[in-house]
């Protein structure tokens, strides 16, 4: 964009996005929204929200970090749902518009990724949305082109036994809005074990390293595999398998998305992978020395 169009990316989405949808209280920097009254965002670490403000370069705002009210976030759904067009102004030809939410990738369940956008039903309605968050604040935004309406979610909270909450928060209202029942909203197990396996796996590694290292001499040869093969399993899980589980990488993604959990997972593989060879030495040693 800012090649093409000799303008930096903040104002070339200020001057062709933001200022014709009318979207006063929107911006592409941090500072003009802390004067306009940006709330402060949270993160939610060992089951509680602590205030967090996140200090960003500005190539981090293409990404996901726009800011915007929500009664601005209506003024660019309209435009989704009207052609590309908000009052008598135009952001998109109505092709251009019928392009982006074209589907083109399937994802699984019957949706779709098109430009940006996830595409798929719900009950029955085709809906088109778009959901994201950063350390401190999520996003969704679902909108039903038939029925011309949409719903916009923000918080300024997040965390990741939480971010599946706001998805279903959202759905739950375009239900009501369609005369069905809303679901009520907990917390999946899943991801509450998965969030406390990784929190407190180092502890447990460590009470098995100060365990092993005072009685290592007595053990078997058994005990010595079973004990590498656990470590190592932990390590790989750590490094590879939970990555893949949540989609974040550990060291670009979730070290700054989910710190606790990013590190937790380096700290255990590393755990891991350290332990399996210094017991393999030391065991190795022992019965060469015998």
């Amino acid at each position: 964009m800012e090649k093409v169009s000799g303008q930096s990316y903040a104002d070339y989405v200020t001057h062709y996005i933001l200022e014709p949808l009318d979207m006063r209280h929107s911006y592409a920097s941090r500072v003009p929204a802390l004067a306009d009254g940006l709330a402060e965002g949270h993160y939610y670490m060992f089951g509680h929200a602590f205030r967090w403000e996140l200090a960003l370069p500005p190539a981090h705002f293409p990404a996901g970090f726009l800011i915007a009210s929500v009664e601005d976030m209506t003024h660019y759904a309209i435009a989704q749902l009207n052609d590309g067009r908000y009052g008598d102004t135009a952001i998109l030809s109505a092709h251009g518009m019928t392009e982006l939410h074209a589907p083109a990738i399937p994802t699984g369940g019957g949706a779709h990724y098109a430009m940006g956008w996830e595409v798929g039903t719900l009950d029955g309605m085709r809906f088109i949305a778009h959901e994201g968050a950063n350390t401190t604040f999520r996003s969704n935004i679902y909108l039903l082109p038939e029925q011309g309406w949409g719903v916009i979610l923000l918080a300024n909270a997040h965390g990741f036994e939480q971010f599946l909450q706001l998805t279903e928060v959202a759905k739950g209202v375009l239900n009501m809005l369609n005369g069905k029942a809303s679901t009520p909203v907990t917390l999946p197990f899943n991801l509450r074990f998965l969030y406390w396996t990784i929190v407190l796996m180092p502890l447990l590694q460590i009470i098995g390293i100060a365990y092993g290292w005072r009685y290592w001499r007595n053990k078997g040869v058994g005990h010595i595999l079973l004990t590498v093969i656990l470590y190592g399993t932990v390590a790989l899980l750590g490094l590879f398998g939970v990555p893949q589980l949540t989609g974040v990488p550990i060291w670009s993604g979730m070290r700054i998305i989910y710190p606790e959990l990013g590190y937790g997972l380096i700290v255990g593989a590393t755990l891991g992978i350290g332990w399996s060879v210094i017991y393999t030495a030391m065991s190795l040693r022992i019965r060469g020395a015998k």
